[in-house]
């Protein structure tokens, strides 16, 4: 089976822009920080379907290896779709099996407003700094390992 062509110069793919060379857009980076009772994992550039696989695979890491005390900060995103709503949720549901809980930095209003669309959020935390995600575990042991 042949696939049509969908290159921006063929007729299928006028306006529509060609298919990214890179498995990632230019800065996007997952890293994390680990804490004493858990891990941050922060994003930088774009959360969408392409990304979120990789998320999710280095938070489940950090879960597996340091606890279920989890901050996702998304403080550092440039956009999000409705993967990484989906994210949020599958990771929050994760998190919570383990005994734990994930805390989310989301600082962006228009990543407000698409969170507020769904009517899971109301069951996600989320806060508006990683000091104010540490600061929801007083006493837990999440502050800055040594």
């Amino acid at each position: 089976m042949t696939l049509p062509d969908t290159s921006p110069d063929s007729a299928l793919g006028a306006g529509h822009p060609p298919a990214m060379a890179e498995p990632y857009p230019a800065g996007f980076r997952v890293s994390t920080e680990r804490l004493g009772g858990g891990a941050i994992v922060r994003v930088e550039g774009s959360l969408d379907r392409g990304s979120a696989p990789s998320v999710e695979d280095e938070a489940g890491r950090q879960i597996d290896r340091h606890g279920a005390r989890l901050v996702l900060d998304l403080s550092p995103t440039t956009f999000i779709d409705v993967a990484a709503i989906h994210l949020m949720e599958t990771l929050s549901a994760r998190v919570a099996a383990a005994g734990g809980t994930l805390i989310i930095v989301l600082t962006c209003p228009r990543a407000h407003w698409l969170l507020d669309l769904v009517p899971a959020h109301e069951q996600l935390c989320v806060v508006a700094s990683v000091e104010d995600a540490m600061a929801a575990w007083p006493g837990q042991g999440l502050a800055q390992a040594g």
